[in-house]
């Protein structure tokens, strides 16, 4: 079994802009993805702008807090 970690490096636009459009090209692959963040606040937030970013869809995705 191979394990493939990949790092995204954000140097010219926001976390909420660039996570949900590498998410969905996560998602197509079929890859699963861990996001940490450094705060509970960070995460709950980032949770929040998962199921809302766009009018017409989200990003199927868990936290912690969902036992994911």
């Amino acid at each position: 079994m191979s394990v493939e970690v990949v790092f995204y490096h954000l140097l010219h636009r926001p976390l909420e802009s660039a996570l949900p459009q590498l998410l969905q090209k996560c998602l197509e692959r079929d890859w699963k993805v861990v996001v940490q963040t450094g705060t509970q606040e960070r995460c709950n937030a980032l949770d929040t702008h998962l199921w809302t970013f766009s009018d017409d869809g989200f990003l199927p995705h868990g936290t912690s807090a969902d036992g994911h």
